[in-house]
């Protein structure tokens, strides 16, 4: 019984900190929340692809112009499949990674696993979030970004 009740103890131990790690790497500013972000590691010149959750906490829409880094030629922000100008996230919404994606073009520098490279999400109201996207999906909370050209 003890043995069991210590097992117990341990995977609910490790639940909880798998868990605190993913809420670790999320950023929020002015009601827009990016959860878990994630990018795939690429060589630089290559294309990538990065998965972010999308969560709107403020009280109304949330719209989306663009998506920059100096990690990338250019960002697409894809919606549904499809490359989008805008993206609206309508007040309590959440935008999940199988709906939204961002197509990093001609990267400038290599993207290796087990580190992070920042972008920043700009929105219609002029507000912007820079967040780390974690490069590697299993990678929490990632301490050491990519160094980027100037």
């Amino acid at each position: 019984m003890t043995r069991q009740i210590r097992t117990l103890a341990l995977a609910g131990a490790a639940t909880v900190g798998l868990a605190a790690g993913a809420l670790a790497h999320s950023a929020s500013s002015g009601g827009l929340q990016v959860v878990h972000p994630w990018v795939e590691p690429a060589k630089a010149g290559a294309d990538t692809t990065a998965h972010p959750t999308l969560v709107n906490k403020s009280e109304g829409t949330i719209t989306l112009t663009r998506v920059t880094s100096r990690a990338a030629r250019s960002i697409q922000m894809i919606r549904d499949g499809q490359v989008a100008e805008r993206v609206e996230i309508a007040s309590g919404a959440t935008l999940p990674a199988e709906r939204f994606a961002l197509s990093l073009r001609d990267l400038t520098v290599a993207l290796p696993a087990g580190k992070a490279v920042p972008v920043t999400f700009h929105r219609a109201d002029g507000a912007s979030v820079t967040v780390k996207l974690a490069i590697g999906q299993n990678t929490m909370d990632p301490e050491t970004t990519v160094e980027l050209p100037s």
